[in-house]
């Protein structure tokens, strides 16, 4: 977090960011797998929105002066014109190179957790495991509902997390849904292998057998991998 690098391409941050399954998942999967490996940058209107109170002020005071001084037969109303053409113009490199900037701040689904980056030289990023999350919740403001984007906060037992809030979520409804299904299904997963480890030494104690944990693969490649129970039999004589 915070770190510096060479500057990369939003693709190539979010690429770094992601493990060697779900880099499989995102480079090779089949389309219906790719579809459980997405993400969202902040959408356009919100910026523009956000900001375009200053954005009128800076363009629009001088146009209104401009007015004001030029019917009272002042040159200056001239010069606040071409003021305000130069304001335009510089404006429009701001905000062309602003909603660049913003494809880095990108929020990323996964099979196992949801990521979080921002940044291009100061980089940030944090993840949160779905089965951590404990509730989501959407705020969306009038422009919000009208040009469908909002806030969408998550919330975990660990208070000291980093993830925060993830801003202007374009269509944030279908997200909040995605979101849901994808922390329902981290529900019902299989028990981790800490977990069956120790059922079976628990098991172990009680029957004085042996017993081997092994791990067996789903054919469906977004599902994670299952753990099951066998009796070791031993090639030494009894």
């Amino acid at each position: 977090m915070g770190d510096f690098n060479a500057l990369l391409t939003p693709e190539q941050t979010m690429r770094s960011l992601l493990n060697s399954e779900e880099l499989a998942l995102y480079d090779e999967g089949p389309k219906e797998g790719q579809q459980q490996l997405t993400w969202v940058a902040p959408a356009v209107p919100a910026f523009i929105f956000g900001h375009s109170g200053i954005y009128g002020a800076i363009v629009g005071i001088p146009l209104i002066l401009a007015v004001v001084l030029g019917s009272l037969g002042s040159g200056m109303g001239y010069r606040l014109v071409g003021l305000a053409v130069m304001s335009t113009a510089v404006l429009w490199i701001v905000i062309a190179v602003r909603l660049y900037l913003r494809t880095y701040t990108r929020y990323i689904l996964a099979p196992k957790r949801i990521i979080k980056m921002d940044g291009i030289i100061s980089k940030f990023d944090a993840s949160i495991e779905w089965d951590k999350i404990t509730d989501i919740s959407k705020k969306q403001s009038w422009w919000g509902q009208w040009l469908d984007y909002g806030d969408i906060k998550i919330e975990t037992a660990n208070d000291t997390s980093d993830f925060g809030t993830m801003k202007d979520v374009p269509r944030p409804r279908e997200f909040v849904t995605r979101l849901e299904a994808m922390r329902k299904a981290a529900k019902h997963s299989p028990l981790n292998e800490a977990a069956l480890r120790a059922l079976v030494s628990l098991n172990d104690v009680l029957t004085k057998g042996e017993l081997v944990v092994e791990q067996v693969e789903q054919d469906d490649p977004l599902r994670p991998a299952g753990w099951r129970l066998r009796r070791y039999e031993s090639d030494l004589p009894g």
